[in-house]
């Protein structure tokens, strides 16, 4: 006996499976990266003192200085790799913009919005009275060039880059800085956690626990943040950390732990050391998430942040770059 087929039950299925896949279809967008974003509130553009420039991060915490990173970067400066007047190659720093318009004025000018004459802020800090600037990406290279400077044997007039200057003033968000009436330079909160992000260099893209780090930070300055649908939820972390869709990361597994409250919460205090960060990995994890072992009550912990802190340098001084 033949199977009667049943056409009414497949033609709901087909229509099932054409509604699902209408629901995936995302609209056409196309962004700017995070550098372009923030050239609007960039104050200046100028060359800095190695000595002027302090690696300490006031939101968050610097990535750890990877001495192996450096030392192949002066590899690469000692074969003519050098090149700190190209535009890709601007530190990022961020300060007090009285200090610049101060800095400016010792030199008779009013302003730095010409691209094509790079003012000299080589004795920024006679003039600031030893106020130093915020390094927020670069410390690398900065590590690098005082290495090559050693081997070459080369005087302090060298001991300079070229950096993009930022008002450390800030408003809450880009919204908000859009919707204010009153004109400012101020660079918005989640531009400023956006240009710390490391993904320019592959070969040293930032850890998962510098990404929920950051993540975190992102957070405490914008509560509503990360909250939602999972997909914006997605979309968010994607757009804060600098990464696409198609890149090998694992998202939709970190949104389940940003979304579990005990998890979170035990994940962030791991992830204030150097060695939790450094050892933090988002699938391993996720998957310790789902054999409750958060069930166990957990004990005192010891001053292990003292102890990553001093061990593993989560905040170097700038003296460290020349050591």
């Amino acid at each position: 006996m033949k199977r009667k087929v049943d056409t009414k039950a497949g033609t709901r299925k087909r229509h099932k499976n054409s509604d699902e896949k209408d629901e995936t279809v995302k609209s056409f967008q196309e962004g700017d990266s995070a550098r372009e974003l923030a050239r609007a509130y960039r104050i200046a553009t100028a060359r800095l003192p190695l000595s002027a420039l302090n690696p300490a991060w006031s939101i968050g915490c610097n990535r750890l200085l990877d001495e192996n990173h450096a030392s192949k970067l002066c590899g690469i400066f000692e074969q003519g790799g050098l090149n700190r007047k190209a535009e890709e190659n601007y530190l990022r720093v961020l300060c007090s913009a009285d200090d610049v318009q101060r800095m400016l004025n010792s030199l008779g000018r009013d302003t730095a919005s010409s691209t094509d004459d790079i003012p000299d802020f080589r004795n920024w800090s006679d003039v600031n009275n030893g106020r130093q600037v915020e390094l927020m990406a670069g410390q690398h290279r900065v590590r690098a060039l005082g290495r090559y400077m050693e081997k070459t044997g080369c005087g302090e007039e060298e001991a300079w880059w070229t950096c993009e200057f930022y008002d450390k003033g800030m408003v809450s968000h880009l919204l908000d800085r859009m919707a204010a009436k009153d004109h400012t330079d101020r660079i918005p909160l989640d531009l400023n956690i956006t240009l710390r992000v490391n993904r320019r260099d592959p070969s040293l893209a930032d850890s998962h626990g510098q990404s929920w780090a950051q993540l975190v930070s992102a957070a405490c300055q914008n509560p509503e943040l990360f909250r939602g649908k999972n997909s914006d939820v997605e979309r968010q972390m994607l757009d804060i950390l600098q990464l696409n869709r198609e890149a090998r990361f694992p998202v939709k597994r970190l949104v389940t732990l940003w979304k579990n409250a005990r998890w979170k919460a035990m994940i962030t205090r791991w992830c204030e050391t150097g060695l939790g960060r450094a050892t933090f990995k988002i699938s391993t994890w996720e998957w310790m998430s789902t054999c409750r072992i958060d069930d166990v009550s957990e004990p005192s912990p010891p001053r292990l942040h003292d102890l990553t802190d001093s061990s593993f340098g989560s905040r170097p001084s700038a003296a460290f770059f020349r050591r």
